[in-house]
């Protein structure tokens, strides 16, 4: 009998073609076969390092004929390996449906880590942000959009996310317009020749995008403070915020009143506590 292959998932660079690791381009080197979301890129990266697989295309519109036949070069004992364009498989690209199908045949699949635009922010970003949620792509427009805006008003950890060139004004705009005084970081091009990182409020960031030469270009990956993170050290309460607490207070327990009221300002609930104790 025949053992199954193994699907390995393999990040690669998200800009700097050195930004590979050597178990990556040995995994590369010995797989049977690379299924890559654009192979003219894949190419690129191949040509490089001097990577003579051979590539098949893998992407968004292929068929489920096509992962049919990746599944059952695998089953016959084919080692392959996933790639995608930039970083890594399954991270807001199709590979997740090729591994969700190898999971459900028991193939094994092996990740093989690398570029991350995700942790590459987050290094950099100089925000506390231990605890961090993945946005990817935001919905263009519509809706769904509003929504998801308007849940970083009581969003506790950092948001990220991913935006192209030509939406990423429109983006900070929406957010600014309804989530102000907000600080973000901004990196634009990681790793590549052109790389840049914004740092400040919405309104900053827009400015310097504004004056930079190569602003509307390039890929995007976005951070947004939590507003909890944002007002640890509030010390004092505005007018209407202490409106909102006394109509709460009204009507709930003062814990439940506390609780209601942390989520709606983005303030630790501790933190209103020794506000209220102090007035």
């Amino acid at each position: 009998m025949i053992n199954s292959g193994i699907l390995y998932v393999v990040a690669t660079p998200i800009g700097n073609l050195q930004d590979i690791s050597l178990r990556a381009i040995d995994t590369l080197n010995n797989a049977d076969l690379c299924a890559a979301e654009d192979t003219r890129n894949s190419l690129k990266l191949f040509s490089f390092h001097g990577i003579t697989t051979k590539l098949i295309s893998f992407h968004d519109h292929s068929s489920s004929h096509k992962i049919e036949e990746l599944i059952n070069k695998l089953i016959s004992g084919k080692n392959i390996a996933l790639v995608s364009d930039a970083g890594t498989p399954s991270i807001s690209d199709p590979g997740y449906v090729l591994v969700k199908k190898a999971v459900e045949n028991s193939i094994q699949i092996v990740p093989v880590p690398g570029s991350s635009a995700i942790t590459s922010i987050l290094s950099v970003a100089g925000i506390a942000s231990e605890k961090f949620i993945f946005q990817g792509f935001p919905p263009r427009k519509g809706k769904k959009r509003e929504d998801l805006l308007r849940e970083l008003n009581h969003e506790s950890k950092a948001s990220i996310f991913f935006e192209s060139s030509l939406r990423i004004r429109n983006l900070l705009e929406d957010i600014n317009r309804l989530n102000p005084k907000r600080n973000i970081v901004l990196g634009r091009e990681l790793t590549k020749l052109h790389e840049v990182i914004y740092r400040g409020s919405i309104e900053k960031v827009i400015e310097q995008l504004s004056i930079d030469p190569f602003g509307r270009k390039g890929e995007f990956v976005l951070l947004i403070e939590g507003v909890q993170l944002l007002n640890q050290e509030k010390d004092l309460l505005t007018q209407d915020e202490m409106k909102i607490i006394n109509i709460l207070l009204s009507k709930f327990s003062k814990k439940e009143a506390l609780g209601i009221a942390s989520e709606i300002l983005g303030i630790k609930k501790n933190n209103l506590y020794k506000i209220l104790l102090e007035r």
